[in-house]
């Protein structure tokens, strides 16, 4: 649908002209498309989110799996975080987990605005997916976490564009499962980090925890992105 205004006398684009100044509007329509073949803008694509993805996955790591050890990955910007937008993946915590349990973030990106969170509360392993702030699906483990060495972890399956499956496991048993229908394509935030053992931006859902959130029985953090 193309529309044309009179910025001689319209300067607000009120009034749409394109009825009334057919042979105009077909002289602009002919430049568009020649300056439009000339730069390279075809094929016109009214799907930004999969362009924008592919844009933010330039600078991103581009190994299969990926390894933290915390400390070493606090304050990551975006952009070099594991590339797991529209794309299946794993986030794997291994811990050491004390008699008397202990909560804390696990792994994180994104904040108040969109992103993810895999995290211990209350001895149960929870998994947070924030969707721009106006859809939060949470996963809470049906088990408790056990004292002494164990491996906690999230599969996000791919079942279409930019939505899947999210399954959380306690040393291999499946523990709790939902369906994201939609996932965000481009930047969770453009102030908020990825983050591993602690989250001290923004909470991804302010209601179930409190910043600074921290786990001190996070030994090592493995992402595996598997490429479609």
């Amino acid at each position: 649908m193309w529309e044309l205004y009179d910025l001689r006398k319209d300067f607000s684009q009120s009034n749409n002209v394109a009825d009334k100044c057919p042979e105009k509007l077909a002289e602009l329509k002919a430049l568009f498309d020649k300056e439009a073949t000339a730069n390279n803008v075809y094929p016109l694509d009214g799907d930004l989110g999969p362009r924008l993805a592919a844009l933010q996955a330039i600078a991103a790591p581009q190994d299969a799996e990926l390894v933290y050890y915390p400390s070493a990955a606090i304050r990551v910007h975006e952009s070099v975080s594991p590339p797991i937008k529209n794309k299946s993946h794993e986030l794997i915590a291994e811990v050491n987990m004390p008699e008397d349990g202990e909560d804390g973030m696990l792994v994180t990106a994104g904040g108040r605005t969109a992103g993810y969170a895999l995290f211990v509360k209350n001895g149960r392993l929870t998994y947070v997916y924030n969707y721009l702030g106006m859809k939060r699906t949470m996963i809470t483990s049906t088990e408790v976490v056990p004292a002494g060495k164990s491996t906690l972890s999230m599969k996000f399956t791919k079942t279409g564009n930019f939505e899947g499956d999210a399954e959380i496991f306690i040393n291999d048993k499946s523990v709790g499962k939902a369906h994201l229908d939609k996932t965000v394509p481009a930047t969770f935030s453009i102030e908020e980090t990825f983050d591993v053992g602690e989250d001290t931006g923004s909470p991804i859902i302010e209601d179930v925890y409190a910043v600074p959130f921290r786990s001190k029985s996070l030994q090592k953090l493995t992402v595996k992105v598997i490429k479609d």
